[in-house]
């Protein structure tokens, strides 16, 4: 493999930007949210979290994803994870 390859610049991977979070999905990720494990983690201000989930398709990224995706994910991520 060339040189040019192996001592590239990292790349930017981003989350993908998901903006409309309805549904299933939307329960999924209140679960999540809304579950023990994660208020006891106090990671997230619950004021916040509650505005994020009362107005889901409202907050978005500067890139333009959803707030609460991110939140939901990393939640997940430490619940599985961590």
């Amino acid at each position: 493999m060339p040189d040019a390859v192996i001592d590239r610049k990292k790349g930017y991977f981003p989350m993908p930007a998901l903006k409309f979070v309805r549904g299933d999905f939307l329960n999924f990720m209140q679960d999540i949210l809304n579950s023990q494990a994660c208020r006891e983690r106090g990671l997230y201000h619950r004021a916040y979290v509650n505005k994020l989930l009362d107005a889901p398709e409202q907050h978005h990224t500067r890139i333009q994803g959803s707030k609460l995706w991110h939140m939901a994910l990393l939640e997940y991520w430490l619940q599985k994870n961590a």
